[in-house]
């Protein structure tokens, strides 16, 4: 955490670059050799969301719910219009987290986020 006491983390927001292959090719996933970086160093509080859904696969060990994240920037930290749905925010312990929903408010913008988890 070195951010300030309301906006504790700093977190870096990179977009997926990756094109769809035809064919046999190597994996072309979500990592981050495949994201060009939108912004860095930004100050943020992550929080853990109050909503939860349930996991579309339906497989026996899928845990009961997923977790919904909310990610607060403060306005005058990166340009409204910047953050878009599927980019990947990552903290300063190098937790990934994709973006889901991000609207911008009077106070900055607000991001509904899911853990990526390997």
């Amino acid at each position: 955490m070195n951010g300030t006491l309301f906006y504790p983390h700093l977190i870096k927001i990179t977009r997926p670059t990756t094109a769809g292959n035809l064919g046999a090719a190597p994996y072309s996933g979500e990592t981050p050799a495949n994201e060009a970086v939108v912004a860095e160093k930004i100050p943020a509080a992550i929080q853990l969301g109050s909503g939860a859904g349930k996991p579309e696969g339906k497989l026996p060990g899928d845990a009961p719910r997923t977790t919904y994240w909310r990610v607060l920037i403060p306005s005058n930290a990166i340009p409204a219009g910047s953050v878009r749905n599927r980019d990947i925010v990552t903290d300063e312990a190098g937790l990934r987290y994709q973006v889901t929903a991000a609207y911008m408010t009077i106070l900055g913008y607000k991001l509904v986020v899911e853990r990526l988890e390997t």
